[in-house]
């Protein structure tokens, strides 16, 4: 098809527009390489030339590519001004796309906690003006498969306001559009969404939500179409874990991790891979929290530390090369991580689940399906010990009441380093008191604990000249894997092992500092 336009350029230029369009689709959808992507977007909506049309065109495509970043804000700027320039021109059919993509844009936000509760509203409202519209063109192929995207628009964010019986009303329609356009793989998203639509109705329809998961697993794993699948274990591991069948539920949360980075690795470029972890984070998540039910500290270990992992190292765009590799090609286990601890050294690492960047208005919660509770989980590891228990604190009230600020000024009085002694070190104190080095991996809001000045029982902090050093790192994998590289000789009047440390601003070249 390229090549057909690229011919045509010498009788039309606008042809040459349309070959740069269609080569930055090329690289978004078949190289998932985003920001090469976006900068060809770019290039095209900078050409003064280009016609209305084509300019929405390409804003769409570049406004699909910001979303599933989880880049909310630019997606839904993007479709603003696409849906702009099409109420202009009167494209209808481009209209209601422009549309249902804003509704679906505002539903995917909310579910994954970024958008609060007054999105969906509008997400229902640009349904119902979509389906209006569509209410007054003949009923051609084109017009039943935009039916078919708007009745499944409006279906999920009805099930997110728990109106059942709409969404099951919504999905029928579905199914009936899909059925006249012969498309199985349409079949398959209407099953999957009437299976997720009794899920979330509570134990009294499992059996039914897992018949229509049944349907749809089988039409997605014979088309080879992974991302669907990954849905779909992810729903069967929620819904098992709803009836405590933990055992079938990390059964499904594994295969869905699996079928994660089998998609992760066909990303080309670290912005992809870091927009694409975001999507799958909170099936991480719930993968830890059933090991915890389980009881399996090492493989709940395992998936926490993947997880920390990946997001790391998606996010070293223009890291290292080697570091990458080295770290990325496969996270440390717990049995590696213990035997790479010093026999002096407690490793406290922590996993926090069920993260809202959106603060809820005052109404009612409406629903996010498969969204983890929101919990504290602390990894005690030694070299011959390894304890999981849940510190008992919620995550999202550890965020400062100013999102802008980089301190959480109510952490710092003297109580709430108290408070957070007890829950987050104290337990394992007897681990600490003959440990000379003190290994913290901080996840989530807890990068706001001022761990260094938390009061002990006696009121001393716990980085003190008779305490333990303290080290941070972003996970085990890296802290470990990167202390095997060789150290720069300690200066003379340093003790032999005293491990070198970062002091941001110190002047001191090899010098090595205790404390920093």
């Amino acid at each position: 098809m390229l090549q057909q336009v690229q011919g045509l350029s010498s009788q039309n230029p606008h042809a040459d527009y349309w070959y740069a369009y269609f080569s930055a689709i090329l690289t978004d959808i078949r190289d998932s390489d985003w920001a090469e992507a976006e900068r060809q977007y770019h290039t095209v909506l900078a050409i003064p030339q280009i016609s209305q049309f084509l300019r929405g065109q390409a804003l769409l495509s570049l406004g699909i590519s910001y979303w599933r970043q989880g880049r909310w804000r630019e997606a839904e700027d993007t479709h603003r001004e696409a849906l702009r320039i099409y109420t202009e021109t009167r494209e209808i059919l481009e209209q209601v796309k422009t549309q249902n993509n804003l509704a679906a844009l505002y539903w995917s936000g909310f579910s994954q906690g970024d958008f609060d509760t007054r999105v969906l509203p509008k997400a229902e409202v640009f349904c119902t003006i979509s389906l209006k519209a569509l209410d007054n063109l003949a009923q051609t192929p084109d017009v039943l498969s935009l039916y078919a995207m708007v009745w499944n628009t409006l279906g999920m964010v009805s099930m997110s306001l728990g109106h059942w019986e709409r969404a099951i009303e919504c999905y029928k329609q579905v199914l009936s559009c899909q059925d006249q356009l012969d498309s199985a793989y349409g079949m398959g998203i209407a099953y999957a969404n009437l299976g997720e639509t009794y899920h979330r109705q509570g134990s009294a329809h499992f059996d039914e939500a897992l018949r229509q998961y049944d349907k749809a697993l089988a039409i997605f794993e014979n088309g080879n179409h992974y991302t669907e699948a990954l849905d779909i274990r992810a729903n069967l591991g929620a819904l098992y874990a709803s009836r405590t069948q933990f055992a079938q539920s990390l059964e499904n949360y594994a295969a869905a991790i699996q079928l994660s980075e089998k998609l992760r690795l066909g990303l080309t470029s670290e912005v992809a891979r870091a927009g694409y972890f975001s999507t799958i984070n909170d099936i991480f998540a719930n993968a830890v929290l059933t090991c915890h039910q389980l009881g399996l500290t090492d493989q709940a270990f395992n998936y926490a530390e993947q997880a920390r992992s990946r997001a790391f190292l998606d996010l070293l765009e223009a890291g290292p090369v080697d570091l990458a590799r080295d770290i990325g090609a496969l996270p440390m286990t717990l049995a590696q991580v213990q035997k790479a601890l010093p026999e002096n050294a407690l490793l406290l690492e922590y996993f926090t689940t069920g993260l809202l960047e959106a603060r809820q208005d005052a109404g009612g919660e409406p629903m996010r399906h498969r969204f983890p509770p929101p919990r504290t989980l602390v990894f005690a590891i030694t070299r011959d010990e390894a304890h999981l228990v849940d510190a008992d604190i919620a995550p999202n009230d550890l965020y400062p009441q100013d999102p802008e600020a980089m301190v959480s000024r109510d952490l710092l009085t003297p109580f709430m380093r108290r408070i957070l002694f007890t829950k987050l070190v104290a337990r394992f104190h007897h681990l600490l008191e003959q440990k000379a080095l003190l290994y913290l991996v901080p996840h989530g809001p807890l990068h706001y604990v001022p761990f260094q000045a938390l009061l002990g029982p006696d009121d001393s902090t716990l980085l003190a000249a008779h305490g333990p050093q303290i080290v941070y790192a972003p996970s085990a994998t890296v802290l470990l894997r990167s202390a095997n590289q060789p150290q720069p000789t300690a200066a003379p009047h340093m003790e032999a092992g005293n491990a070198s440390c970062l002091a941001v601003g110190h002047n001191g070249g090899d010098v090595q500092l205790t404390f920093a």
